[in-house]
């Protein structure tokens, strides 16, 4: 039997001579002290040809940049939700009339939980609900009958009688 070198081998002089590579060390910046850039540079033990993980990981495996980036992207994609949810309850109650109250307390309970759970600011919560009541008010007065004439004399007119009686009561 003969023997034959696999075709996966080459002979020992066609081989290069593998190359190390050195770890390139980064320099210190104002925001990355001289230590953490240390421990950053250095290569994590055991770690041959695989990815390293961070030196600030935690148990999850992402450093807390990281983690706050993701938790920032799911808040905002449900505030974005809230917020849009509000939009619409508030477009709702400004188009209904006087009588849909419902749909009035309805915004007027998203407002306040949007701003409770500080996806919007409590003033302007307060903002747009006042201007939702304001604009409330304005159609029920708009429907409702004009009050009868008082038949109390103005203001300004009583004042003046009082005034002329005191001036004739001093002399």
């Amino acid at each position: 039997m003969t023997t034959e070198k696999p075709a996966e081998q080459k002979p020992a002089a066609e081989q290069k001579p593998a190359v190390e590579q050195k770890p390139v060390e980064k320099k210190p910046t104002q925001k990355q002290p001289a230590a953490k850039a240390d421990a950053a540079a250095a290569p994590a033990a055991g770690a041959q040809g695989a990815a390293a993980k961070p030196a600030a990981a935690g148990p999850t495996g992402l450093s807390a940049a990281e983690k706050a980036a993701k938790q920032a992207l799911h808040r905002q994609a449900r505030n974005r939700a809230v917020k849009t949810s509000v939009k619409t309850a508030v477009k709702i109650a400004g188009a209904a009339g006087p009588q849909d109250a419902a749909a009035i307390k309805n915004a007027i309970q998203s407002l306040d939980r949007a701003a409770r759970k500080g996806i919007i600011h409590p003033n302007n919560a307060a903002r747009r609900k006042s201007r939702l009541l304001r604009r409330l008010n304005a159609m029920s007065a708009k429907t409702a009958k004009p009050a009868a004439k008082s038949t109390k004399a103005p203001k300004a007119a009583k004042r003046a009688t009082t005034t002329r009686k005191k001036a004739s009561a001093k002399s």
